[in-house]
């Protein structure tokens, strides 16, 4: 199911691809410049999908999510600007557009590393569960301060 579904979504961006694997024990992430077709075939992710799944059978649950990017700011070719994107702890996967993340990153004095416009939504995230917030209330928050083709 998750290869079918991966292959689906090769439609929605072709110019990079990534999966974040989640268990109890291990948190996997791949991610490359390339067809999530051609991600599909490389030893790393067969390596990922194979521990989760033995890991299964052992009895541990899993959580596996890909993503494919059609590149709208950052380069494809910079690995941090690909999803999963990873920054203070976190993995975020996100499908759309952020039109105002230069508001929100001089409203909060935010540092942008990378060139993905994602970003920011870790940084939200981050500072909102620092005040104290459950995580549902701090995707909710965050979530709410961002515009544009995210939702």
């Amino acid at each position: 199911i998750l290869n079918e579904t991966f292959l689906l979504s090769e439609r929605r961006g072709k110019d990079a691809s990534g999966l974040l694997s989640i268990s109890s024990s291990n948190i996997s992430v791949l991610k490359s410049p390339m067809l999530a077709s051609d991600l599909l075939k490389s030893t790393e992710y067969n390596q990922i999908v194979n521990s989760s799944l033995k890991n299964y059978n052992n009895g541990e649950s899993f959580s596996c999510m890909g993503h494919t990017r059609m590149t709208t700011g950052g380069s494809e070719e910079v690995n941090h600007n690909n999803q999963p994107v990873l920054k203070e702890n976190c993995a975020l996967i996100h499908n759309g557009i952020i039109v105002n993340e230069t508001d929100i990153l001089n409203k909060y004095d935010f540092t942008k590393e990378y060139g993905v416009d994602s970003e920011v939504l870790i940084s939200l995230f981050t500072k909102n569960l620092a005040k104290g917030y459950s995580q549902l209330q701090t995707f909710q928050k965050s979530i709410n301060l961002v515009k544009g083709a995210n939702r």
